[in-house]
């Protein structure tokens, strides 16, 4: 009888503790919402936003790209996927074209310069490109800098001070006049992709030897990201666009979701969002689709995190977390 009476008081706790945590609380919203106690979805969106996001600031004075987030004060700081300060960088957050950030080192720069930071801020090596040549991408590697100059792939070693070819091939865009360049680094592939207006190549690297794994494979956005042993990006023209995933190592490409009208595109590494028609989706790799009814504006996607615009705030939440609220939403209506 005791232990009866133990394993209720234990059931009782557990279901008081779940009632009170943010997604009890949520799931308690949702009931309101779906009963007509509560009748304006933005209830909803606020709270998704309070209670599910990593972080905020105040949207201005910041700069993002697909692998950090940075913010300026009196020093630029990393804020995602690590809080870092640089101390006298020697750059503006008006003039930081590239950034990356991992377990070892800090790096940011543009065409014409960059610098390499430990994760205390201190500057540890700064760089000056040569005249006649400029930057075009710049990501890590270990403690290295890895740079896009002159079409070619190049490892810069700030220890003692080297550069050496991260692979020997020469990586032209479709045009060559006029491009733009960007690359991501994760611990087993490099992936590059550069190009304009619709014309993309996509490269993708061993990290560790710099061998070749896919060549120029062609997409159709600037908008792609790394997700394991898959590349997610776009193929198609206007009217027959298709989000698509390739294996590097099968060497196949399937298709998650094909769009006949696309207003914009937000790629992470466990889905993407999309805009058409003026209503925003959020698509998980399956293909599992919900309409997103809340009043947010989504900036774009770093690594798998979604930046959120919010009453003149910027919301870091993460996608996953995101399409289970979303998929909660949907559940309940």
């Amino acid at each position: 009888m005791r232990f009866v009476k133990f394993l209720f008081f234990v059931s009782f706790l557990f279901i008081i503790s779940c009632s009170f945590s943010k997604e009890g609380k949520y799931r308690d919203l949702l009931k309101d919402y779906k009963e007509g106690k509560i009748s304006d979805v933005s209830e909803i969106s606020k709270f998704i936003i309070n209670n599910f996001a990593l972080l905020s600031f105040e949207n201005r004075g910041y700069f993002f790209n697909k692998s950090v987030v940075l913010k300026s004060g009196s020093r630029i700081s990393f804020l995602f996927p690590k809080n870092t300060t640089l101390k006298g960088s020697g750059f503006s957050l008006e003039n930081v074209s590239f950034a990356d950030i991992n377990a070892e080192r800090a790096l940011i720069g543009n065409d014409g310069s960059f610098g390499v930071f430990d994760l205390d801020g201190n500057l540890r090596f700064f760089y000056n490109t040569e005249k006649n040549y400029s930057i075009d991408g710049l990501s890590l590697r270990g403690n290295e800098a890895l740079l896009f100059e002159g079409n070619r792939l190049k490892i810069f070693n700030p220890e003692d001070k080297s550069f050496k070819n991260f692979t020997n091939g020469v990586y032209s865009p479709p045009y060559n006049k006029f491009y733009k360049s960007m690359i991501l680094s994760s611990d087993k592939y490099i992936s590059l992709i550069t190009g304009i207006a619709g014309a993309y190549y996509i490269n993708v690297f061993d990290s560790k030897t710099g061998n070749p794994l896919v060549n120029n494979m062609s997409a159709s956005s600037f908008e792609f990201n790394q997700s394991g042993d898959y590349i997610i990006y776009v193929r198609g023209t206007t009217g027959n666009w298709a989000v698509v995933k390739f294996d590097i190592v099968e060497k196949t490409r399937s298709e998650i979701l094909s769009l006949s009208k696309l207003s914009d595109l937000f790629i992470g590494q466990s889905g993407f969002i999309y805009i058409s028609d003026n209503r925003l989706y959020i698509v998980n790799l399956k293909g599992e689709k919900y309409d997103i009814p809340m009043d947010i504006n989504v900036k774009g996607i770093c690594r798998n995190t979604v930046l959120v615009e919010y009453d003149s705030k910027i919301y870091l939440i993460d996608f996953d977390v995101l399409m289970e609220r979303i998929r909660e939403f949907h559940s309940m209506k």
